[in-house]
């Protein structure tokens, strides 16, 4: 799903789990990353990153449990970039 705008992150990046993190290096392949759209969180596992596009699976959508929201499912690939990041888990 590459249509949807994503909301944008005015502020820094939250970064999640065990400490330290590396807060450093910019979101890669592997991290799990949660975006925002219409008050909905969607955390994606990100999978591609391709000249700055970063794309991924959707593996939750919440803050209430939910299959799907705004067109999105659980499952579905979407593509965003960095400054649509609110959040970062690396393990």
């Amino acid at each position: 799903m590459d249509d949807l705008s994503w909301d944008e992150n005015a502020g820094s990046i939250l970064y999640v789990d065990n400490v330290p993190v590396d807060m450093d290096s910019p979101i890669s392949i592997g991290d799990e990353v949660r975006l925002q759209h219409g008050g909905y969180e969607f955390d994606v596992i990100v999978e591609e990153d391709e000249n700055g596009e970063l794309g991924g699976i959707v593996t939750r959508i919440g803050p209430e449990p939910s299959t799907e929201a705004e067109g999105v499912c659980r499952g579905d690939y979407v593509s965003f970039h960095e400054g649509n990041v609110f959040q970062a888990t690396r393990s």
